[in-house]
C-alpha cells in the first residue's frame, strides 16, 4: 500500500510540474512608434550590434513606423504577452532584421543583418521590443523588421521604414 500512495503522490507532483509550465499564445501589440527613452543601466546581450541592451523607463513620442534614420533614434513596440499562468517569467527571443544589404562596423569590417537575443518577460505584463540607433554608421534607410518569438512561434512583428536624412 506504501509503495501505491508513493506511486500517486508522484504522478501528483510531476501532473501538477507539467501544469505549471508556462505557455504563451500571443503577444498584443499595444503601442508602436518612436520611444524616450531613460536609461539606468546596460545587461549583456551577446547577438546585438552594441553586445548590451538598456534597462530604464520609456514612453512612446509618436505612433509612426515611418521616420528618419539617424543617430539617437529610438523606436519599436510595445507588447503584452497572452498565456498562462498570469505572471511566469519566460523566455522570449527578440530579433531586428536590418535593411539589405545589412549595416557594415567600421571597426571589425563585419557586415551584420540583424540582432538576435533572449530577453526574459513577464506573462500578462508590458514588454519592449525597441532599437536604438547608437552609430551613424547603422542609421541605414530601408525596411527594418523587429520581431519576438516563444520558442519557434513568431508573436508579433512589426516593420518600420527608415528614410534618409
Amino acid at each position: 500500500m506504501r509503495m501505491g500512495l508513493a506511486a500517486i503522490a508522484l504522478l501528483m507532483s510531476a501532473a501538477g510540474a507539467w501544469a505549471q509550465t508556462p505557455t504563451v499564445s500571443e503577444a498584443k501589440v499595444t503601442l508602436v512608434g518612436t520611444i524616450d527613452a531613460q536609461v539606468t543601466g546596460k545587461v549583456a546581450a551577446p547577438g546585438v550590434v552594441s553586445d548590451t541592451v538598456n534597462q530604464g523607463t520609456y514612453h512612446f513620442v509618436t505612433n509612426a513606423t515611418t521616420m528618419e534614420a539617424r543617430k539617437g533614434l529610438n523606436f519599436g513596440f510595445q507588447y503584452r504577452l497572452i498565456g498562462s499562468p498570469a505572471g511566469a517569467k519566460v523566455a522570449i527571443r527578440k530579433v531586428t532584421i536590418f535593411p539589405a544589404p545589412g549595416m557594415r562596423n567600421p571597426k571589425t569590417g563585419e557586415v551584420l543583418t540583424r540582432d538576435d537575443y533572449i530577453e526574459m518577460n513577464t506573462v500578462g505584463q508590458p514588454g519592449l521590443k525597441a532599437y536604438t540607433i547608437d552609430n551613424d554608421w547603422e542609421a541605414v534607410p530601408g525596411d527594418w523588421v523587429q520581431q519576438i518569438w516563444f520558442g519557434e512561434q513568431k508573436l508579433a512583428e512589426q516593420t518600420f521604414t527608415l528614410t534618409k536624412p
